[in-house]
């Protein structure tokens, strides 16, 4: 039996922002130790696709590892999948322009994984954001939930709850199968199933063979599955030392249902098999769950070196800049990020996640209006964002400029594209670019230049087997990575324009 790990990461997580948001996934976060969420389930998918130590499970091809993530939390995730976390095993990274929750995710995560030279392994899908503890714990129930699978069952794997929590979604287990979900309870409710002892915390992880799982997606979810197998046709690869990078096509993954994939196919299964982790297992989906890790003071606050609650009961106070002092005031949360400030009242935590799309959206709306021209350090540009041509790199941006270093890989080309809002200006600092300019074709060497008006089509190909950089500065009145139509693309990600002749 081969069994490959999938990471599930790169949910936004509304729900504990400002902590977290659409460019500071909630798996980035390092909450309980030294790792983040991220790092610690890579560091669990290692040791199984690693070394099993079951005799039963034999891995007669190079270990493989697929992580499903946001394009635009690869450079971010690449740097948590550092060299000492990340061992020469086959990683194959998938990413997603937009997200579409956990359905698309896993689906995506099996058609890659069927295209690979392996007969009909188990997967086993892995979500990014939670805490364990217990390693062993984690790697038994990994191991009986694949020898399950491998005699053609899904397998999904739950924790014994030892409290009533009603952030959790829950599973009613009967002689070892799933028999029904419910999806975060009131606490009645919660209250009952523990006392009942047949239900069991919703872990998400799951395993199955590929040659199951598609055959119940084929049965239950057919349109999801030919959509997905469409979509993934349509994918570029790229490749750089052991890692294998898979850009979905953005039109086609927009037109992808937004579905778990507990609603879109869990649910529906005639049978659904169980395995029980004992393993100390927590979700952090929530700012009541986050307070639950650390330990309280005599009053039941949690609060930092820089936080201080006085006279004041069941508090959580997380700052990371500067002093936060609470007098008189109980069961509230306060949390102070560079990207905003929190209060809450602790029992209206839900709604959160409300209330930070709003911010997204306004914020969002301001960028695109940007009558000011002015920077919003909101949206500051990570250090390097990655590309399917290479990547770039932020050097200085103000209200007025915007210079980066364009990194194009060997036989890689960027889009035709033109600007609204700003003009470039090109230096080639290494290597050889073959640029279209308005219709004419010309080549830069080093040092050469060259100007780029707003609104004029124009794209830079790397023709040569060696690198090309470019330094380009950017002049205008906005500098967001939206102000860019796409005519052509060899990554399937042109605009649907029109292109006049």
């Amino acid at each position: 039996m081969y069994i490959i790990p999938v990471i599930l990461s790169g949910g936004a997580s509304g729900r504990l922002w400002p902590l977290t948001g659409e460019k500071k996934p909630k798996t980035l976060l390092r909450i309980s130790s030294e790792f983040s969420l991220l790092q610690s389930t890579l560091l669990r998918a290692n040791s199984i696709a690693e070394n099993t130590d079951a005799p039963q499970i034999s891995q007669k091809i190079t270990p493989k590892i697929i992580t499903v993530t946001n394009q635009l939390q690869l450079a971010a995730t690449l740097a948590e999948y550092d060299s000492d976390l990340m061992p020469k095993l086959g990683h194959h990274i998938i990413l997603e322009p937009v997200g579409r929750d956990t359905a698309a995710a896993v689906v995506n995560a099996l058609l890659c994984a069927n295209s690979f030279d392996a007969q009909d392994p188990v997967l086993v899908f892995l979500p990014a954001d939670h805490i364990i503890e217990n390693g062993n714990g984690f790697k038994k129930a990994v191991i009986k939930a694949a020898l399950l699978a491998q005699k053609n069952n899904i397998v999904s794997i739950g924790i014994w709850p030892d409290k009533a929590n009603t952030a959790y979604g829950y599973m009613q287990v009967r002689a070892d199968k799933v028999v029904q979900f419910i999806e975060k309870p009131s606490e009645k409710r919660a209250i009952k199933f523990v006392s009942d002892g047949n239900y069991y915390w919703n872990s998400g992880i799951f395993c199955s063979k590929v040659s199951v799982l598609l055959e119940q997606l084929d049965k239950h979810c057919p349109e999801l599955l030919e959509n997905c197998k469409a979509l993934f046709d349509r994918t570029v690869i790229s490749s750089e030392a052991n890692k294998n990078f898979y850009w979905l096509n953005k039109q086609m993954m927009e037109a992808l249902p937004k579905s778990s994939i507990d609603y879109a196919l869990m649910e529906k299964l005639e049978t659904l098999s169980f395995v029980e982790a004992e393993m100390d297992w927590r979700d952090i989906g929530s700012w009541d769950s986050y307070l639950e890790l650390f330990e309280k003071d005599k009053s039941g606050n949690v609060a930092g070196d820089m936080a201080f609650a006085e006279e004041s009961n069941n508090c959580l106070v997380h700052t990371e800049h500067k002093p936060i002092a609470l007098v008189g005031v109980d069961d509230i949360i306060v949390i102070d990020s560079a990207d905003g400030i929190l209060v809450a009242d602790r029992s209206h935590v839900q709604n959160i996640k409300g209330i930070s799309r709003k911010i997204v959206q306004k914020q969002f709306a301001n960028m695109s209006s940007n009558l000011a021209g002015k920077r919003s350090d909101n949206f500051a540009e990570p250090q390097e964002v990655k590309r399917p041509w290479g990547s770039f790199f932020v050097l200085s941006q103000t209200d007025t400029h915007k210079v980066k270093r364009l990194e194009i890989n060997a036989h890689s080309s960027l889009s035709l594209q033109s600007h609204e809002f700003r003009s470039e200006h090109w230096v080639v600092v290494e290597g050889e670019a073959n640029v279209q300019l308005a219709g004419h074709h010309k080549t830069l060497t080093l040092d050469q230049t060259l100007f780029v008006p707003k609104g004029v089509r124009h794209r830079i190909k790397n023709k040569t087997a060696q690198r090309l950089v470019i330094v380009e500065t950017q002049t205008g009145t906005y500098f967001g990575e939206d102000d860019e139509v796409r005519y052509e693309d060899e990554y399937g990600r042109a605009d649907k324009i029109e292109i006049k002749q």
